[in-house]
């Protein structure tokens, strides 16, 4: 299972998301974190900015069907379909 982003995905943001992701590392204040986001640092970051309630982190994992939720396919890896997320939110 992929664990983090890699180098051509962080250079897929624009410089406003990349910012936006300074500004993040800057707000926990770890400056030994890598650019190369995990799957933990995604959820982390979504959550601290994400203001629409309704749409939460996992909802780039779920959508509404007629029977309730159901899982979207992301190609089986988790840390590509919160990079889509994340890079939504930033």
């Amino acid at each position: 299972m992929k664990q983090r982003i890699t180098v051509e995905q962080l250079k897929e943001l624009t410089d406003e998301q990349k910012e936006r992701l300074i500004e993040w590392y800057m707000s926990v204040g770890d400056y030994t974190r890598t650019p190369l986001l995990s799957i933990g640092q995604m959820i982390e970051l979504h959550e601290k900015l994400n203001t629409d309630l309704f749409w939460p982190w996992h909802s780039c994992l779920f959508t509404e069907g007629a029977g309730g939720r159901v899982a979207k396919d992301y190609d089986g890896e988790l840390c590509d379909a919160l990079w889509q997320s994340v890079k939504e939110v930033l």
